[in-house]
């Protein structure tokens, strides 16, 4: 039974959520014998060499590609939704899996088995179509399974839709073991001064200017940024940055095992409020580079957010108050006095994030489909 996963990332790019879509289809690639990728058509961005060699996945799948519809602005999403499933018509596809909310609601009405994996507000998603939420034939059909990255997620669409928690099924984001093979060994704290990094984009919420402030006042550290340059440092704060701060700009996804792995500590400095694309994820999120810190094995100092807390705790992380250098001052401090604890904590972040893979979520979202015991009727 072909399976097929349908997105609206741009593939290549340099998108989290593309990064998302490229690991979660190499999973499914290896767990089913006929699985294809579904995207918009790529003419924003190009790569040189292997697309699956630039994202770190294993796995070879065909991808097809939908038209990209010039002035319509945001029609395109009900264009691709409906291009999209015409093709999974066309090929006969009974399995779904997708960010796409109208693809979902196309794949209930033709009574085909869907996974809709949410990981943000639905109206960000699909405009006005939002309200296919609030119908039940549509939310209690036995064709669809919801899946979100969050309970805090879940707990929203509880509180805003009405949704019932116990039809969600929580899957967070998560890493792929074998790319950190080679690296998570690496000496962790082996010298005096320490290596410190932040791995990630420069947009509101990220938390650059509190990384900016603590290389300031931690002279004696050396801080590496890898996702941005000067110029964008500037942007944000409007000043030039320390000297003890070094720009890698953007590497791709299969690079980064080993840079985080050739580092000592590594920061999260997420703030309250995070817009992505114009939606504000800060109390929702699942970053996708919360998994690799961990998977590193390295130091991480995360802010002390609720989210964050549903993976990490202080067995296997130090929290700081998200916009008080301060607070982060005194963490990196107490790490350098405190190495063996640091280095302890580093290795319980490695073991805990170990139930965590790409693999282990495509298992799940294969399961959900099969657990409701149901069969297209239509083609």
């Amino acid at each position: 039974m072909k399976t097929l996963y349908v997105g609206r990332s741009i593939i290549p790019s340099q998108s989290a959520n593309s990064i998302h879509v490229m690991k979660i289809c190499d999973a499914f690639a290896e767990l089913c014998e006929d699985f294809e990728l579904i995207v918009p058509e790529n003419d924003e961005f190009e790569i040189e060499g292997d697309l699956f060699d630039y994202y770190g996945v294993r796995s070879r799948f065909p991808i097809n590609r939908i038209k990209q519809k010039k002035g319509i602005g945001g029609w395109y999403r009900y264009y691709f939704a409906l291009s999209a499933f015409s093709l999974i018509r066309k090929k006969k596809c009974n399995k779904i899996i997708t960010r796409d909310p109208i693809v979902a609601f196309l794949a209930v009405l033709f009574h085909k088995k869907v996974v809709l994996d949410l990981h943000g507000e639905l109206a960000h998603l699909c405009g006005r179509a939002y309200r296919i939420i609030k119908l039940d034939f549509f939310r209690k059909s036995k064709y669809l399974n919801i899946v979100m990255i969050t309970e805090s997620l879940t707990k929203y669409y509880e509180k805003k839709y009405g949704l019932d928690p116990k039809s969600v099924t929580v899957l967070p984001d998560g890493y792929t073991p074998e790319n950190f093979m080679s690296y998570s060994d690496l000496p962790l704290l082996p010298e005096q001064k320490m290596r410190i990094a932040y791995a990630g984009s420069f947009g509101v919420g990220r938390g650059y200017e509190i990384i900016q402030e603590l290389a300031k006042q931690d002279k004696d550290n050396k801080y590496t940024i890898y996702g941005g340059v000067t110029e964008d440092a500037l942007k944000v704060t409007g000043q030039n940055p320390p000297v003890n701060i070094s720009f890698k700009g953007f590497i791709a996804n299969r690079d980064i095992p080993e840079a985080l792995c050739n580092q000592d500590i590594l920061l999260l400095p997420y703030q309250n409020t995070l817009i992505a694309k114009g939606e504000d994820t800060g109390k929702v999120m699942s970053p996708l580079k919360l998994f690799e810190y961990m998977a590193a094995g390295r130091v991480i100092i995360a802010s002390d957010l609720q989210v964050l807390k549903e993976i990490l705790n202080g067995s296997n992380c130090y929290f700081a108050a998200p916009d008080d250098v301060s607070s982060w001052k005194e963490i990196i401090d107490h790490i350098s006095a405190n190495r063996a604890e640091a280095v302890n904590k580093a290795e319980k972040a490695k073991q805990d994030v170990k139930q965590y893979t790409w693999r282990t979520r495509a298992e799940r979202m294969l399961e959900l489909m099969e657990e409701k015991n149901v069969r297209g009727n239509f083609q």
